[in-house]
């Protein structure tokens, strides 16, 4: 048997990205701008400074009245101090650049579509009907009280009545099929509906 061959090794192998160290901002100088008198102002003004967190080094120029501070700390709370302690005005005359915070973009506002305001629709007025019950009509008592009974439901406009036949006429837009239980239940007698004539039977009675 052959003894088996190694196969060379892919040098197109990816080899796993090596990350750059992050670069760390080095100690940043910081001018102030303040009245040294004398070097006892100075003495004190650096004692102050390098007590302050992230100062390095400080340097103070009474001719020109300027002390140059270096380090990572904060330029204006260390103002702030140094004004404290020496009772006088200090200005900053080169300070390090401020990080500008990345702002998000906020996307464009969408305007509010003009909605057209919908058109309403006529309401539909209910059709106007007659229909014709058969209702016993006793005397004029029953007639005065049924008129009174039928013109309380809703959407009726007129009743006439014929005692000789027992007939109710009634017109109006009233729900026909929920006024016959109501008058059924308030007359405490049998209500029904006339069914309308033929046209068959009109034709009859027009040829005779």
């Amino acid at each position: 048997m052959g003894e088996e061959k190694e196969q060379p090794k892919n040098d197109t192998e990816k080899k796993p990205e090596e990350v750059a160290p992050k670069k760390d901002d080095g100690p940043i100088p910081v001018v102030y701008k303040l009245d040294l008198h004398c070097e006892g102002c100075v003495k004190k003004i650096k004692r102050t400074c390098r007590h302050f967190e992230g100062v390095e080094t400080v340097k103070a120029d009474l001719s020109s009245n300027k002390v140059t501070v270096t380090g990572k700390m904060d330029a204006e709370k260390l103002r702030d101090k140094i004004a404290e302690r020496t009772k006088k005005k200090v200005g900053i005359i080169s300070a390090p650049p401020k990080k500008e915070a990345a702002v998000a973009e906020k996307p464009p506002e969408k305007k509010a579509e003009d909605k057209k305001p919908e058109e309403k629709k006529p309401e539909e007025k209910p059709k106007e009907s007659t229909v014709v019950l058969k209702i016993k009509l006793h005397c004029d008592g029953c007639i005065a009280k049924i008129r009174r009974i039928i013109l309380r439901f809703k959407g009726v406009q007129l009743v006439s009545l014929d005692g000789s036949k027992d007939l109710v006429t009634v017109k109006g837009t009233m729900d026909v099929k929920e006024m016959l239980p109501y008058l059924n239940e308030k007359l405490k007698r049998n209500v029904e509906v006339v069914p309308p004539p033929k046209k068959d039977d009109e034709k009859k009675k027009k040829k005779k």
